[in-house]
């Protein structure tokens, strides 16, 4: 067997992982590719040399992913020694390994050829790594148990060595005009690349799969200068490049890339800048392939964006990620120090606070749970709803209380992570009333729990006799007990009698709101019960009701006073156009919910009040005075034939209903 006939990943005899660490850490899932070509079944001791009857290859991903689960175990790995035999410089150079293992080989042919070089000894190689390290580790457990005949490739003919512009421009000699443009707008350059479409068009009309098909022979040509010997020396300074300016660069120090182009290629003496641009380019893609995303510009060969993943895995008890591992980790990753904290705030996934940082990333629910975790106390709203950038603190009260990652643990609002075991989950006032109810047997004195509640949290009179409101809880003759039967609460919910609800047609009824920074943020809000009654929520009940812009939900909890609540609305309102300070009408029609709005512009520009008050009602295209008021009677569902009756009636209502502001409109000494 010749050393030609050994090939890592992807051939027999040489196995994908080497026997001391399958045997080690043997019991873990191969990566994801392979157990779904081999068996779900399939572990890291399957990784042998007999793993390429399955499978033909693996490809670069797997690789990752096998090198992240190695390394995630490394501690548990002996260091074993490498080599049983003894191969020379020619013979170890000569050996195909990937472009990177290859360049590290170049670098350290002295230590590699040591016949006692040990795992960790590669592993310690700059710019080596772990998948490199299994790489070398692999073929030399193939090459020591291989019948390979060394004195028939001691002897290896090294190969001329051209100097670098004459390689360069003999490789760039070797594409066309058109590999050339395809090479400059497509591959060499970090920018946004051409459209196939208009490449086609520079073509001569040829279609976009043909430019790809070009594009992907051009690939080709510039793949095989990776691994040809012949270019070793051009290689050589794509490192240096590389660790001039690391795996990820701000698009602000793009003059850094420029500067760094220029030392490597000074030696080069250009026709113009055209062979300038396109000579700079083939270096920068064989150092990287760089490419522009966002604002910085990235190795497309090193995973930079697994930086959030890793800094994850290094948070302490409290959730905190200090300085030193944030340094250690990006510096894992090759990204220069001046730009670390540039990078952390790329990620958007993190805050600093103390000596490191925390996770800042998810719902406000999520970031807060991380605060809370990091400062290992109690923490009231106002705190937690400035953290999060809230700019409502009782819309946050109201999410953190119904999320089941937190605890409210007092009147105060102070909580504290869910499930906590130095304190209890405090439930409001309402809780606090039912244990009063069953330790008295079922039945308390009213003026008894205003007295002791007023006395025990400090509330106001007013504020107890609210809470006894909720559904939940039944007064008669000054007490108070737990309601029975919920039906008689249900029965006297009417529509034409709650506020902000008029009649749109046969059993449809709108409902009007204004959308204000809680709407746009997502936040909910208290909804009339009598169309949360109609939508076909009862009390007790949560619904969700499927719109044309998702699912909305309304809900009519028992143990509150304030009823029936609806979930958010920010979608539908983005979605039919409506800004701040417009109006929303909630249709509710056969247990449908469908949206449309009016425009403050439109509500202030009408100067006719009768009509004002037709369109706040959902009326539209109002005509004159008399249409307005036929449809304020509709909307109200007034039965009254007169103008004047019907305006005396609406404005009763009105004010029944505590709408002053559109009864105040209604002005019935004009009226005939």
């Amino acid at each position: 067997m010749l050393l030609s006939d050994i090939h890592p990943w992807g051939t027999a005899p040489t196995p994908l992982l080497p026997e001391f660490v399958r045997k080690e850490i043997g019991y873990l899932p191969a990566p994801k590719d392979i157990r779904k070509h081999v068996g779900a079944g399939t572990t890291l001791a399957d990784l042998d040399a007999g793993l390429w009857k399955k499978i033909p290859a693996i490809n670069k991903r797997t690789r990752i992913e096998l090198g992240d689960i190695v390394r995630g175990h490394i501690r548990k790995i002996p260091n074993e020694t490498i080599w049983t035999k003894v191969l020379s410089p020619e013979q170890l150079k000569s050996l195909p390994f990937s472009k990177r293992t290859k360049n590290v080989t170049y670098e350290n042919t002295d230590v590699l050829q040591n016949s006692y070089l040990k795992f960790r000894e590669i592993l310690s190689l700059p710019k080596c790594g772990v998948v490199s390290a299994i790489e070398f580790a692999s073929i030399a457990e193939a090459i020591n148990r291989s019948d390979i005949v060394l004195e028939k490739v001691e002897h290896i003919s090294t190969p001329v060595i051209t100097d670098v512009p004459t390689l360069v421009r003999s490789t760039l000699a070797k594409l066309n005009n058109r590999l050339k443009i395809i090479a400059k707008e497509r591959i060499l350059q970090i920018g946004k690349p051409t459209v196939l479409e208009k490449l086609g068009q520079r073509f001569g009309g040829i279609t976009r799969e043909r430019v790809r098909q070009v594009e992907v022979k051009t690939y080709d040509i510039f793949d095989i200068l990776k691994s040809s010997p012949e270019m070793k020396p051009v290689l050589a300074r794509t490192l240096k490049l590389q660790d001039a300016i690391g795996n990820a660069v701000p698009i602000s120090k793009k003059r850094l890339i420029t500067r760094e182009l220029n030392n490597i290629t000074d030696d080069f003496e250009f026709k113009n800048k055209e062979e300038k641009d396109l000579v700079q380019g083939l270096f920068l893609w064989l150092a990287g392939p760089y490419k522009q995303k966002a604002d910085w510009i990235l190795n497309q060969n090193v995973p930079v964006h697994d930086t959030e993943g890793a800094l994850l895995r290094k948070q302490d008890k409290r959730g905190l990620i200090t300085d030193e591992v944030v340094v250690t980790i990006l510096n894992e990753f090759d990204i220069k120090p001046n730009y670390h904290e540039s990078w952390i705030a790329y990620l958007k996934a993190f805050r600093r606070i103390g000596n490191g940082y925390i996770k800042f990333k998810g719902s406000i629910i999520d970031k807060s749970a991380a605060y809370i975790k990091y400062q290992n106390r109690p923490v009231n709203i106002e705190e937690l709803a400035e953290y999060v950038g809230s700019s409502s603190v009782r819309s946050t009260c109201q999410r953190m209380i119904s999320s089941d990652k937190l605890w409210r643990i007092n009147r105060a609002n102070d909580f504290v992570l869910a499930g906590s075991k130095k304190h209890r989950e405090y439930n409001g006032i309402t809780a606090e009333i039912i244990k009063d109810i069953e330790a008295h047997g079922g039945e308390v004195s009213v003026k008894y729990l205003v007295a002791e509640f007023t006395k025990r949290f400090g509330v106001r009179e007013s504020s107890v006799i609210g809470f006894l409101g909720a559904p939940i809880f039944e007064k008669e003759n000054g007490k108070v007990r737990m309601r029975q039967n919920l039906s008689g609460v249900e029965s006297k919910t009417n529509i034409l009698r709650s506020v902000s609800c008029y009649k749109g047609g046969k059993d449809i009824w709108l409902w009007r709101t204004k959308v204000d920074n809680d709407t746009m943020r997502g936040s909910g809000r208290q909804v009339s019960n009598g169309l949360a009654n109609h939508a076909g929520c009862k009390i007790g009940e949560k619904i969700n009701i499927e719109t044309e812009f998702g699912k909305v939900t309304i809900s009519w909890p028992i143990h509150t006073p304030y009823g029936a609540s609806i979930g958010s609305l920010r979608k539908a309102a983005s979605n039919i156009g409506a800004k701040i300070g417009d109006y929303l009408f909630v249709q509710s029609e056969k247990g449908k919910l469908t949206f449309r709005k009016l425009t403050k512009s439109k509500v202030d520009n009408e100067k006719v009040q009768l009509k004002k008050v037709a369109l706040l009602m959902g009326a539209v295209d109002v005509k004159n005075k008399q249409d307005a008021t036929i449809k304020i009677g509709k909307a109200l569902g007034i039965r009254a034939k007169t103008p004047k009756k019907i305006l005396e009636q609406a404005k009763e209502l009105l004010l029944d209903r505590y709408e002053t502001d559109l009864a105040d409109m209604i002005n019935l000494e004009n009226i005939r």
